[in-house]
């Protein structure tokens, strides 16, 4: 089991405890909703931040861990989550240099390409127009020097 599977059981077994305490209080009505809106932000915040230096893997597989409070599915996907995760470690460990390179590279033009659909996409709908007026001669001249026009 990798460091991060423990840390993460260990704080969703020390948030559980509190959890159950706050849902005997008076305002125990509120501790359901607060607690689902508070794991899927942590699972949306952890997704967002994983292509960055930052514990993204954690808040996400965390974010999990809170929604099993009160859901029954995010137990099976947390187990299964960190098992997958344990063994890309292991094999992370197992390749050499050049083959983690070839990976990281792999990974950083797959990043590269989602965030420029996202980008073309938010430019076509017009949700950037506040950036088009100042972006719009670099953004039109781009498909040229690409070799798209």
């Amino acid at each position: 089991m990798s460091k991060l599977s423990e840390n993460v059981r260990r704080k969703v077994a020390q948030l559980q405890v509190r959890h159950e305490g706050l849902k005997k209080k008076s305002y125990g009505f509120l501790v359901r909703p607060l607690t689902l809106l508070a794991g899927w932000l942590f699972v949306v915040g952890g997704i967002l931040i994983i292509p960055t230096p930052g514990p993204g893997w954690f808040l996400l597989f965390f974010g999990i861990g809170v929604l099993s409070f009160e859901l029954t599915w995010p137990n099976r996907l947390l187990d299964y989550g960190l098992r997958q995760y344990d063994r890309a470690e292991e094999y992370w460990k197992r390749q050499g240099t050049a083959m983690k390179s070839l990976i990281i590279v792999v990974f950083l033009v797959g990043c590269a390409i989602v965030f420029s659909g996202i980008f073309w996409v938010m430019w076509n709908t017009g949700m950037l127009g506040f950036t088009k007026t100042w972006l719009e001669p670099w953004v039109d001249k781009l498909p040229d020097w690409i070799g798209l026009k």
